[in-house]
């Protein structure tokens, strides 16, 4: 269980250097829009790095599994449930696809066979 637990924090850590090395390019092209009114930078690099963030997140869902409080069954919820819920960097406010269970669910290493 320690050795899924540094992997799942060393996959966050690279998910996070990944998102933040996509962003830089548009927040260089949206300061150069409101500085000089040049927008076409601007018109070029979001939708790229919206498309690699969308990329970053299907990544994101496909390892990773969630432990019920309640059950302790792992489990894989449906993508959009994942991604648009509230939660912390460790956990997520999810339903138990197992047990019914509504609360904070860990995120763990899913187990992709």
């Amino acid at each position: 269980m320690i050795e899924k637990n540094k992997r799942v924090r060393s996959k966050f850590i690279k998910l996070v250097a990944i998102s933040i090395l996509i962003s830089l390019p548009t927040f260089g092209a949206i300061a150069l829009w409101r500085g000089n009114g040049v927008w076409i930078p601007l018109a070029i690099v979001f939708p790229i790095s919206m498309a690699l963030g969308v990329l970053i997140a299907k990544r994101f869902y496909r390892d990773t599994a969630f432990i019920c409080a309640k059950c302790n069954g792992i489990f894989k919820p449906p993508f959009k449930k994942v991604m648009f819920t509230s939660g912390t960097i460790k956990a997520r406010w999810l339903t138990c696809t197992k047990c019914g269970h509504a609360g904070y669910c860990a995120e763990t290493i899913a187990d992709n066979k």
